[in-house]
């Protein structure tokens, strides 16, 4: 996890002058990476953590949203996966499960329990549940892409992991114990590495973004991609290209405030679709897209 591993591979990056990316998509690991931006500023280093599926597509959907709608207050973002699970997600999932995590109001990280809200949402096959997913590095990212000063963060999951979810935090005693981390770390090891090539082939990825201003005014687009490892070999191999051809700025930054936000549209069979919604702003009823707006943009690897 790179709770554990970020401080000291940040620490020889600035002391060597070596340019830092990971694939974290937490909170915690964003707000370590992004308290060290003087330091890496002084040492000409960049450090952009979330190079992979985890950042690139959401941040670069919040910005795209951002830029059609500049005066927006509130940003919800949302993803599905279609796919198999690592080893190292999975641990990371029930790591956080006994934590209470954050969501963004009105520029302050606030505490917010996992799955402790639900609502409909439309990537495109029909309205499926979401459930906020409170550990996301969008809280993070998103606020320093855009400066959206109200941020929720949702993810589809199969109903037994959205009860363990809420569940957790109310006893972090019995979740946060020896016996059931040995239990978890036991079935975890039982798990494939990752994905299977055929799960890799048939697996998708769609994330859904919506924003809004204090007199109603709204914005949603979809980005529709691959399978989401697949998504983060794409997404950190473009971000190496960008570095290698000498387009790397010092500091902290997220994929979107680096690179812009068409980064996601550099990869091959990526589609990013505006669509008209007319709904409040009050996350219950399905979206039903007036029209849309298809962008896509083919580049070989």
């Amino acid at each position: 996890p790179f709770d554990r591993t970020a401080t000291p591979l940040i620490d020889g990056c600035l002391h060597s002058g070596t340019h830092y990316l990971d694939l974290a998509g937490e909170v915690p690991e964003f707000q370590t990476a992004a308290a060290r931006d003087a330091e890496a500023v002084q040492a000409g280093v960049m450090v952009l953590p979330g190079a992979g599926f985890g950042v690139v597509p959401t941040d670069c959907l919040a910005m795209h949203l951002h830029r059609r709608l500049p005066d927006a207050t509130r940003l919800e973002l949302a993803f599905q996966t279609v796919g198999g699970l690592s080893r190292g997600t999975a641990t990371t999932l029930l790591r956080d499960l006994p934590r209470t995590g954050v969501r963004r109001r009105d520029g302050e990280l606030l505490p917010q329990r996992a799955a402790a809200r639900r609502m409909q949402v439309d990537f495109g096959q029909g309205p499926i549940t979401v459930a906020t997913n409170p550990w996301r590095a969008d809280l993070v990212t998103a606020a320093y892409s855009t400066g959206i000063a109200t941020i929720d963060t949702f993810t589809a999951l199969p109903a037994p992991v959205r009860g363990l979810m809420r569940i957790a935090p109310r006893m972090p005693v019995l979740f946060g114990s020896a016996p059931w981390r040995a239990a978890m770390n036991a079935l975890i090891r039982r798990l494939p590495a990752g994905p299977t090539d055929q799960q890799l082939a048939a697996g998708a990825s769609r994330i859904w973004g919506r924003v809004s201003t204090p007199d109603g005014r709204e914005a949603a687009a979809t980005i529709h991609g691959p399978e989401p490892y697949e998504f983060t070999a794409q997404t950190a191999r473009l971000l190496l290209r960008h570095i290698l051809a000498g387009q790397a700025i010092p500091g902290f930054h997220t994929p979107a405030s680096a690179y812009g936000a068409d980064l996601v549209l550099e990869l091959d069979d990526i589609r990013r679709i505006d669509i008209d919604i007319d709904t409040t702003f009050d996350g219950l009823p399905p979206r039903v897209p007036r029209a849309s707006r298809t962008r896509r943009r083919s580049r070989s690897t």
